[in-house]
């Protein structure tokens, strides 16, 4: 199927664009314009936050089209939880303040270090992997033909890849050692699955996605469950739909007769 066509279409009359998706079966919400975007009281950035919802395509950072889909029953399901009052530990002395410091329980701790360390061995290994089984972290994408992927020498020393792994470094520092409220733990907690996530995302586009991209030749797998990304560019909607990057493809209403779309 062409990226023109699609599995799934939605009109949006008020702003004279239609939006077709050639390898999705849903539509998600795109807030359309330029729009003003804040923390949200949970720690997000709700529909504008690329960790939750697609977003309109960017080619500086493109890789975030490629943050997995929430997946609790992952062994990375810790990157989508966060502790409650009741798993955050106050130290001696604190117990009965108004407002304690302390840690969160070890359990969650090594859960999210274990996580962690789950992705950064991702660096390591740039084989291009033939299994798309939720629980291999290894790799996203079934490739044919494959292609030479980055190196893990060259990965490690990227700028991007050196500046995720020293922040995770020091918020999970921060987690394990510093005295904190919980309301401040929660806020280092879910910057650390904000960036592990990214970072998470930037390997999978080095690895196994980049050597792809802008090559009418070489043809892919889907990736597994990702956000994916929304575009205008019919050169963006085509090579996501060859690497298996879920896509919505937006343009000027009238529809044209000879666009399909299933549903």
């Amino acid at each position: 199927m062409e990226c023109y066509n699609g599995i799934v279409g939605r009109v949006y009359p008020e702003i004279n664009i239609y939006l077709t998706s050639p390898n999705s079966d849903a539509i998600p919400e795109p807030v359309w314009g330029i729009q003003d975007v804040r923390l949200r009281r949970d720690l997000n950035l709700g529909e504008h936050d690329p960790n939750l919802n697609p977003q309109f395509f960017n080619m500086p950072t493109a890789y975030l089209a490629l943050i997995r889909q929430p997946n609790l029953g992952d062994i990375l399901s810790v990157f989508w939880q966060v502790p409650s009052e009741v798993d955050f530990e106050p130290l001696d002395g604190f117990k009965l303040a108004a407002v304690p410091l302390g840690r969160f329980a070890q359990m969650w701790l090594d859960a999210l270090d274990h996580a962690c360390t789950t992705v950064f061995l991702r660096i390591n290994d740039s084989r291009p992997s033939s299994s798309t089984n939720s629980e291999s972290t290894s790799s996203y994408l079934v490739s044919t033909p494959a292609p030479t992927p980055s190196s893990p020498s060259s990965l490690r020393s990227h700028p991007k890849i050196k500046a995720y792994m020293g922040r995770i470094r020091s918020l999970l520092a921060q987690l394990s050692s510093a005295a904190a409220t919980y309301t401040e733990s929660l806020m280092i907690w879910c910057i650390c699955q904000r960036n592990v996530l990214q970072m998470d995302a930037f390997i999978t586009w080095m690895l196994e996605v980049a050597p792809f991209w802008g090559k009418p030749e070489a043809r892919s797998g889907p990736l597994r469950s990702v956000i994916g990304t929304i575009t205008d560019q019919p050169t963006v909607a085509e090579n996501c739909l060859r690497v298996g990057i879920p896509v919505w493809f937006g343009r000027n209403l009238p529809v044209p007769p000879e666009i399909k779309v299933a549903h």
